[in-house]
C-alpha cells in the first residue's frame, strides 16, 4: 500500500496535492529510519562523535513526529502543520551540518546526511503548497 493511496481513501479531502503530503510523509519517515541508523553507527565508530548522534536522534524523532501528524493532515490545524514542518526541517538542517564533516570517512553519515536534505525539500515544498492555500 501506498502512502498516497491511504491519504486518498479520507472522506475528507485534503486541501494540497496529496502527492505532496505522501512526498513529506515517505521522506520524513525514510529520514527518522536513517537517522536512528546513523547513530547507532556513530556510536560503534567511537571517537568525537557524540554531537552526531544527538543529533540524528533528535531528528529521528522529530521526522517520525511529523510522519505521523502529515498522515492526519485533512483534520489538522494549518498553523500548526507549518510549525511542525518547519521544526522538521530545521532539525534536518541540524542533523545533515552534524553528518557532513564525517561523509568522506563514515557511509552511514553520508546517507543520512542525504535523507535530511531530501526530507528537507519535501517540507518545504509541502509548506510552499500549503501557504498557497
Amino acid at each position: 500500500m501506498t502512502t498516497a493511496r491511504i491519504l486518498s481513501s479520507a472522506p475528507q479531502a485534503l486541501t494540497v496535492d496529496v502527492a505532496l503530503v505522501a512526498a513529506a510523509i515517505d521522506a520524513a519517515n525514510q529520514c527518522a529510519i536513517v537517522c536512528s541508523a546513523c547513530a547507532s553507527a556513530c556510536l560503534s565508530e567511537g571517537g568525537e562523535m557524540a554531537t552526531c548522534v544527538r543529533d540524528d536522534l533528535d531528528c529521528a524523532d522529530i521526522c517520525s513526529t511529523t510522519a505521523r501528524v502529515l498522515s492526519r493532515l485533512n483534520a489538522s490545524d494549518k498553523q500548526l502543520t507549518l510549525s511542525l514542518l518547519a521544526t522538521c526541517i530545521e532539525a534536518c538542517v541540524e542533523c545533515a551540518g552534524s553528518c557532513e564533516p564525517h561523509v568522506q570517512h563514515h557511509e552511514h553519515c553520508r546517507l543520512c546526511a542525504e535523507a535530511c536534505r531530501a526530507c528537507e525539500q519535501a517540507c518545504q515544498a509541502l509548506i510552499d503548497a500549503l501557504k498557497a492555500v
